[in-house]
């Protein structure tokens, strides 16, 4: 495996969501903009999920223990938005 995406697999946030993914029965995809860069070796400023299913609960528990705020992007698509803030940002 290459070692950042490995090391983007070990991450923290990485790990929660597959924990909550697997809880919630659907399988989650790394997916978007944030995997390019992981693989074209660039800076990951953010990451996106994409979930084989329905699992609303899902983001809020993510946001909830992983100690970020959600907040829909859209309801009706189930597209959500989980931030935090990172170290040393006030």
């Amino acid at each position: 495996m290459n070692p950042a995406l490995e090391k983007l697999v070990a991450d923290e946030s990485v790990r929660l969501i597959s924990a909550l993914a697997a809880e919630c029965g659907v399988n989650v995809y790394l997916a978007g903009g944030g995997l390019r860069d992981c693989l074209l070796g660039r800076s990951v400023n953010d990451l996106d999920f994409a979930l084989s299913g329905a699992c609303v609960e899902l983001p809020r528990l993510f946001a909830e223990r992983w100690g970020g705020t959600f907040f829909w992007l859209d309801e009706e698509r189930l597209q959500v938005r989980v931030v935090r803030k990172s170290a040393g940002e006030t």
